[in-house]
């Protein structure tokens, strides 16, 4: 038994090389495609670079030489080098600090595109407190979604002066407006008075672009109108 079939896809990108996974191989195929002047597209479905070596919690790298010589080198031998300073090259084996090696994986694809001009905006998907040194440290321009509690983030309201004083000199910040509570079921007034308190927060000297935290999907036209018409009100002196 034979089952044919056929589906006719729409060309939304064209690229000189796509690579389907960010993990170390991914990573390393797309960098070393992009170096040689290649167009490439990398789709990740995580919400981190590195595979097994970051989201899989993979404790510890296999060598890179035979304790004399290196003997894989390469991008990943690249990576090797940004991690782990206080563990001699040759070792057999390398302790993996995650947050480290994620770092390491962030720089490396945002210079790459800096190479190309092309700007990063750094997506943290929910909570971002913690992690509020690291990401102008990545070498992102720009950080999403200062997403509240309400929709499942950690910036609480008196949090904005301290991420606007912490962020907001080194990188754009973009978000803010909880868009369930709010903008989709919130009053005018409501959404009247969050555009002012976000422009005032995080718009203080520029450097904010204000939008919803997230995708909204059933927000009301007259909802979406007030908000547009309130940031409109917000200007600088």
């Amino acid at each position: 038994m034979t089952i044919d079939f056929s589906r006719k896809l729409e060309l939304r990108v064209e690229t000189d090389v796509f690579v389907a996974g960010g993990g170390p191989a991914g990573v390393a195929a797309s960098l070393a495609a992009s170096r040689l002047g290649k167009r490439v597209f990398m789709a990740e479905t995580g919400g981190v670079f590195g595979g097994a070596g970051t989201a899989g919690l993979v404790p510890t790298f296999c060598p890179f030489d035979d304790g004399v010589n290196v003997v894989a080198d390469g991008i990943g031998y690249e990576i090797r080098k940004m991690i782990s300073a206080d563990t001699p090259l040759f070792t057999f084996g390398t302790p993996i600090r995650v947050e480290e090696l994620k770092l390491a994986y962030d720089k490396m694809i945002h210079d790459a595109l800096h190479s190309i001009n092309i700007p990063v905006v750094y997506h943290t998907c929910g909570g971002m407190m913690s992690l509020l040194d690291l990401i102008p440290e990545n070498g992102c321009d720009a950080s999403e979604t200062l997403s509240p509690p309400s929709i499942g983030g950690n910036m609480r309201r008196e949090d904005r002066k301290c991420v606007k004083e912490t962020l907001g000199k080194k990188v754009a910040l973009i978000g803010g407006m909880d868009q369930f509570n709010i903008l989709t079921t919130g009053t005018i007034k409501q959404i009247q008075d969050e555009v002012q308190n976000l422009f005032e927060t995080f718009g203080e000297g520029g450097g904010y672009i204000m939008s919803a935290c997230d995708h909204f999907f059933d927000a009301p036209k007259e909802n979406l109108r007030a908000f547009a018409a309130a940031a409109k009100m917000c200007v600088y002196k």
